[in-house]
């Protein structure tokens, strides 16, 4: 069989199978075209068009400008978020845009403090890379205080046994 015989198959089983309300609705959605004179592919696109619209880049936005980072996300993952909830916004500048909420969104406060004082011209990469260091400066400095923490109640400990064995 040739693919002209195999479209033509194809579209007659999906013609067949689609169900009365589904095929008028398709033969109102070509109009003034008839289905059976159109390929499957453009049959397909009519229907995905009409049951799955595009969304609106209004609505995009207002979810994009509410994203804040969440508990226990890091901040590749809050960027990563944040582009796909960008997807649909339609923005003329994205990574001003994607910079701007980023900064705005970040939960910890001495990172975004210090990029408040950057240049405006500060480029979306460069936030990043600051966000991720900060992140793990935080995280290296709560590993060794979280040490040192434990090394004193250690010590404390010893003390405090030492002075009671020497008080009996």
């Amino acid at each position: 069989m040739d693919s002209t015989k195999d479209e033509a198959k194809c579209k007659a089983i999906f013609l067949s199978s689609v169900g009365l309300p589904t095929y008028t609705l398709l033969k109102n959605l070509v109009s003034p075209n008839v289905p059976a004179k159109l390929s499957l592919v453009d049959l397909m696109s009519a229907l995905s068009t009409h049951c799955t619209p595009a969304p609106k880049a209004i609505a995009e936005r207002y979810k994009f400008m509410g994203r804040k980072q969440l508990p226990g996300e890091n901040v590749t993952q809050f960027i990563v978020e944040l582009r796909k909830l960008a997807a649909h916004c339609k923005f003329n500048d994205l990574d001003e845009r994607l910079r701007d909420q980023f900064i705005f969104g970040l939960r910890r406060e001495h990172a975004q403090r210090t990029l408040f004082t950057k240049a405006d011209s500060i480029k979306l990469k460069d936030v990043i890379t600051h966000a991720v260091a900060q992140e793990a400066a935080d995280a290296s400095t709560s590993l060794v205080r979280g040490q040192s923490e434990t090394m004193e109640t250690v010590n404390k400990v010893k003390r405090e046994s030492s002075r009671q064995q020497g008080a009996q």
